[in-house]
C-alpha cells in the first residue's frame, strides 16, 4: 500500500495541496492506523483487527514521505540535490531503524515483565505490542504538531510562498 501510494498518488497530493498538508495528513492517518492496532485483541483476526490499521499506516506513510522529502529538499541548490537526497534518505532509514529498535525493546520489556507476573504469554505479548503501537502513535501525533506549527509551507517547486518569506 505504501509503495502504491508513494508511486501513484502522493505526487499528485503534494502537487495539489502542498508538501506540508501532505506530510501532516499522512502523519495523522498513520497515527490513526497505529491507534487501531492498539485496539487489537489477543484473539483478533487479521482481516478485522490488523489489516485496517496496517492499511491506514501504509496509506499515511505513502503520502507523508514524499511531502517530507519535498520539504527537506526545498532549500537545496540543484548541484547539491544528490547528496542532500542521499542524506535525507539515509537519515530516514537510520531513524526508522533506531525507532523500531527502541519500540521493540519497550515491547519486549513489557512482555517479559507481564509474563514474570504470571500473565499468559499471548496476553503479555499483545500488551507489549500495544505499548509500542501507542508510543508510535503518540510520536506521530507530536510530529504532526511540529509539522503544523513549526514547518514552513513550501510549494512543489521548493520555494517558500511569497507571503512566508522572511
Amino acid at each position: 500500500v505504501m509503495c502504491v501510494m508513494s508511486l501513484k498518488v502522493s505526487d499528485r497530493v503534494v502537487a495539489r495541496y502542498g508538501a506540508q498538508p501532505a506530510l501532516l495528513t499522512g502523519t495523522l492517518v498513520s497515527a490513526l492506523g497505529l491507534g487501531l492496532l492498539v485496539l487489537a485483541p489477543v484473539d483478533g483476526t487479521y482481516l478485522v483487527h490488523v489489516l485496517p490499521g496496517m492499511t491506514l499506516l501504509g496509506l499515511g506513510m505513502g503520502v507523508a514521505f514524499p511531502g517530507l522529502m519535498a520539504i527537506a529538499m526545498s532549500d537545496v541548490a540543484p548541484e547539491d540535490a544528490g547528496i542532500a537526497s542521499g542524506l535525507v534518505g539515509t537519515t530516514a532509514e537510520a531513524g526508522g531503524a533506531l525507532g523500531l529498535a527502541v519500540l521493540a525493546t519497550l515491547a519486549d520489556q513489557r512482555t517479559q515483565r507481564l509474563t514474570g507476573r504470571g500473565v499468559a504469554e499471548a496476553q503479555a505479548l499483545t500488551s507489549g505490542y500495544h505499548l509500542a503501537f501507542a508510543i508510535g502513535a503518540l510520536l506521530l501525533v507530536v510530529a504532526a504538531g511540529v509539522t503544523a506549527t513549526l514547518l514552513r509551507t513550501v510549494d512543489v517547486h521548493g520555494h517558500a510562498p511569497d507571503a512566508e518569506l522572511e
